[in-house]
C-alpha cells in the first residue's frame, strides 16, 4: 500500500453503457508517480471514497493499492492521513 495527494476530482460521468455514473480522482503517489482510479457511488467500495471525495483536492490519503502502474484500485481501503488547510505533516511531502 501506498500514500497518495488527490490532485483532481472530476464531476460525475456517465459510463459508455449509460448504466452507472462515476466519478474520475487523479492522484500523486508518493514515488512522485501519476494515477487515477474511477469510483461508483452505487458500489460498496464507495464507502472508503465518500469521505476523500468530500474532502477534496489537496487530500492525503493512506490504503492506496495499485492494480497496475498509474491505476489505482477503486476497492482500496483508503482513509484520509490528511485535509487540505491542516498542518502540513513533513512525511507526507508528496
Amino acid at each position: 500500500m501506498v500514500r497518495a495527494r488527490i490532485t483532481k476530482i472530476d464531476k460525475l460521468k456517465m459510463s459508455r453503457n449509460n448504466d452507472v455514473a462515476f466519478q474520475r480522482i487523479s492522484f500523486i503517489l508518493e514515488s512522485g508517480a501519476f494515477a487515477m482510479t474511477d469510483v461508483v457511488s452505487t458500489y460498496r467500495n464507495y464507502r472508503f471514497w465518500k469521505p476523500v471525495i468530500e474532502s477534496g483536492v489537496g487530500t492525503y490519503i493512506g490504503g492506496v493499492n495499485l492494480k497496475r502502474p498509474n491505476k489505482v484500485d477503486a476497492d482500496s481501503q483508503v482513509y484520509i492521513l490528511q485535509k487540505p488547510g491542516e498542518s502540513e505533516h513533513p512525511k507526507l511531502n508528496l
